[in-house]
């Protein structure tokens, strides 16, 4: 690994960018979780908040950065073990204003 005069540490990645593919088993040790399925988490628990809290699976799926509406239901489906629909009905999923400052008021009914 060498530096250049920017100060950037130039190695397999260019010292630009480290994404997933420059990432080693090292960076799994904050929460345990490799960078991708991390994020595939965060993006389905979003998903899984606007689904219960009433909007559309069509419009999650759309706004939340799936190829399409099957795509969130596989994903729904892998973490839960239930359809999107059934999801939507869960109260565990109650939108709070601490996990949502800027949604939770108005979500509610």
């Amino acid at each position: 690994m060498r530096v250049s005069r920017a100060g950037l540490r130039a190695g397999t990645c260019g010292g630009v960018s480290r994404g997933a593919a420059c990432r080693g088993p090292e960076d799994n040790s904050q929460i345990g979780l490799p960078p991708k399925r991390a994020a595939k988490l965060v993006r389905f628990d979003h998903a899984a908040h606007r689904l219960a809290a009433g909007e559309g699976a069509a419009r999650v799926a759309a706004d939340g950065g799936y190829a399409d509406q099957s795509h969130l239901h596989r994903d729904v489906v892998a973490f839960t073990s239930a359809t999107p629909a059934t999801l939507a009905g869960e109260p565990w999923l109650a939108v709070d204003d601490t996990a949502w400052p800027d949604r939770g008021p108005q979500l509610r009914s």
